[in-house]
């Protein structure tokens, strides 16, 4: 996915990446591991990150607003494209992909 494809994300798709990115910002707080001793590893940084964004995506299907669901789906879609691009950079490859990204929400 390239830069460019950024800009032709509807605005909700958009919302969708802030909002996960935000997600990820505070999964990554220094607080977790130092203070609440998450384990620094991949797999300690997933579980925060999976944790984070299952909770706006709750809040969010939860929301009044009629654009709630709509963004928590934009979220969710965020979190499994990022999965993916992450497994890809670590070399997992194409064939255990899909697998390793459906497990994450088993």
């Amino acid at each position: 996915m390239g830069l460019l494809s950024v800009f032709r994300r509807s605005p909700h798709e958009r919302a969708g990446f802030t909002l996960y990115g935000s997600a990820v910002a505070a999964a990554r707080s220094p607080y977790f591991y130092a203070e609440l001793a998450v384990r620094d590893s991949v797999e300690g940084r997933l579980d925060l990150i999976h944790l984070h964004a299952a909770l706006l995506v709750r809040r969010l299907r939860r929301d009044a607003d009629k654009r709630g669901p709509a963004l928590a789906q934009a979220v969710f879609d965020a979190m499994f494209s990022d999965m993916d691009v992450n497994l890809r950079e670590m070399g997992v490859s194409d064939l255990v992909v899909g697998k390793r990204v459906r497990g994450l929400w088993e």
